[in-house]
This record gives structure tokens, C-alpha cells and sequence, in this order.
């Protein structure tokens, strides 16, 4: 079935927006960046992203063959949505309130998304629940996963290891072009260790697993030093077993900088690896799912055992 007119207006401004990226590809970015920056997102985030459009069936499953296992996935149900957690989302909407004049304008709300998040997390641990003991010091990881599974918000960003989990979330309640975005695993965790290894000496130096939960679980809340404010992504998997988690063969990714919200940290992470743009095998795509065979697809996830009374077990998630 041929791409429709809208769709192909679409493809043709996200083409512009890659051209004015272009333009102002520049020099790699300093480590420390402003807490209001969106300069990585406006000017250069389209070069960082490989994008593709599909249609079909066997389009994606050949995008998805592509790909490897290497790779993780989020779907989205818009296409131009950023890579956010909730709680960025809240505290982006919440700093560009429209004023009376009808005019959309900064607040005062910082961009601390750490510093909310611990808010949040300090409420919660005296709220009664039934999965464990989430006051640990030594399972705030599990305790935001906890949080999140309640519908709490965190920054943590839910991924699979699945693409037709993804294609699902995706396509679930689109009613325009839809995305999928895979992101290669192996590149992400490489990145984040150089890093973190390279800016805080109690990274620890080898790859047990233990000490490395120790360590995440220590820093997640650290107000702002000089190892955080580098933008650094990392893949955080909870040792407390959600059911949910299980089914999506989920995990979280999260940024572990203090100021930066999530797409622009792994934007500076992408960029300050590439010399110049359009090159080959980047680490971050995108698949634009095109809806005119929306029932179609959905059917052959069914198939595939992908829908909501599966993926999203208990009434609090299941449509």
C-alpha cells in the first residue's frame, strides 16, 4: 500500500528539519552544559538518529532482522515525541506554562529532574506497600522501579528487549505515524563506562555485578558534583522481579546526570563520539511506522501473543 499524502509531508519536513541539523553540525560539546540548553536537540539531534519509514509487515520485520541482537526498543505512540520519562515531561510542561496572554513562556521550575525525583522517592517510602521493603538504602533502583510500576514518576525509561513489544506500544492507540526507536546496547554500555570511568573514581573497575548495583544505587540521588554534571546514559536493571517487566522482557535506561533530561544526554553522548555527521552505524534509530495498516499489524502481533491482556497484566494496565 503506497505511503498517503500526509505521511509523505511528513517525510518531507522531517528531511528539511535534517538539513537545518545540518547546518549547524558543530564542534563537540564541552562537558558541562546549561541546565535550559536544547541546543543538541534543535540542531543537531535529527543527524544523530537514523531514520527509516515503513509500512508493511515484512518492511519492519526486515528493519528488525537489520538490526541484530544488539539492540533494545521503545515504542511511542507519536512520532516527533522526545525520549522522555514522565517526569521529565511533567517538569518540561510545567516550566513552559502559558501565560495570559495565550503565549507559552519559561517558569521558574528548574530543570532538576534529580532533585524532583528524590522528592518523589521520599514520599513514597512511607506510603505502605505490598512488594518488599522499598526504604533500603541499598535498593533505591528497585524502589524506583516499584514506584514506576504503581504509576509514579521517575526518570526511568522503559525499554524492551523485544521490537514487537515496542511495535505494540507503539501502534496501540496511534492515530498518525508512530515510532519505534532502537538503540544498540552494546555501544550505550561501552559510552557510559568510559565515562563514568573517566570523571568518577568510584566507578568500579571491573564488571562485577554486584558492586556495580552498589555503586548505581549510591549515586542515583547525589546532588550535583563534577562527575554529574557529564551526560552520561546508563541501562538499569532491577534485582526486585515485576511481572510486567517479565512479560516485556523490559529494563529501564536513565540519566545519571543531575541537570540534563534524558534525550539531550544521550544526544552529547552520540555527538562527542562522531567526527561528522551522516555517518554509518549509528547507535540510535528510529523506525517511522506509517498507520494506514494499523489493524494489520496489530493482528500480527496478536498472533504473536503481543497484546494488552498479555503485556500489560491487572486492570491498572490493561485497556
Amino acid at each position: 500500500m503506497p505511503i498517503s499524502r500526509d505521511s509523505s509531508k511528513r517525510l518531507s519536513r522531517i528531511l528539511k528539519r535534517r538539513e537545518k541539523a545540518l547546518e549547524r553540525w558543530k564542534t563537540p560539546p564541552d562537558s558541562s552544559l546549561p541546565a535550559d540548553s536544547i541546543f543538541p536537540l534543535t540542531a543537531f539531534g535529527d543527524l544523530l538518529t537514523d531514520e527509516k519509514a515503513v509500512t508493511t509487515w515484512d518492511e519492519f520485520q526486515e528493519w528488525v532482522r537489520e538490526l541484530g541482537p544488539r539492540w533494545s526498543f521503545r515504542g511511542q505512540q507519536k512520532e516527533n515525541w522526545r525520549l522522555l520519562p514522565k517526569l521529565e515531561r511533567r517538569i518540561i510542561r510545567r516550566r513552559t506554562a502559558s501565560s495570559t496572554d495565550g503565549k507559552r513562556r519559561i517558569t521558574a521550575v528548574g530543570m532538576f529532574p534529580g532533585a524532583h525525583e528524590y522528592k518523589l522517592f521520599q514520599q513514597f517510602q512511607k506510603m505502605d506497600h505490598d512488594a518488599g521493603n522499598p526504604t533500603q538504602t541499598d535498593a533505591v533502583l528497585d524502589t524506583l522501579a516499584l514506584m514506576q510500576h504503581h504509576g509514579a514518576p521517575t526518570r526511568l525509561l522503559d525499554w524492551t528487549r523485544c521490537p514487537y513489544v515496542a511495535l505494540f506500544f507503539a501502534l496501540q492507540k496511534a492515530d498518525s505515524e508512530c515510532a519505534v526507536w532502537a538503540i544498540d546496547m552494546e555501544w550505550l554500555e561501552q559510552t557510559s563506562t568510559e565515562i563514568l570511568r573517566k570523571y568518577d573514581p568510584r566507578y568500579p573497575g571491573s564488571s562485577d555485578c554486584a558492586a556495580l548495583m552498589q555503586y548505581i544505587n549510591s549515586v542515583l540521588f547525589e546532588e550535583q558534583t563534577t562527575w554529574n554534571s557529564h551526560p552520561v546514559v546508563s541501562s538499569l536493571t532491577p534485582v526486585a522481579s515485576i511481572e510486567r517487566m517479565k512479560r516485556q522482557e523490559g529494563h529501564f535506561l536513565r540519566s545519571l546526570s543531575y541537570k540534563l533530561p534524558f534525550d539531550l544526554s544521550l544526544f552529547w553522548m552520540i555527538r562527542s563520539k562522531l567526527a561528522q555527521p551522516w555517518v554509518a552505524n549509528r547507535p540510535l534509530r528510529k523506525l517511522i511506522v506509517m498507520p494506514c495498516q494499523r489493524a494489520a499489524l496489530l493482528e500480527e502481533l496478536r498472533r504473536m501473543n503481543m497484546h494488552a491482556d498479555y503485556l500489560l497484566p491487572g486492570s491498572d494496565f490493561a485497556d
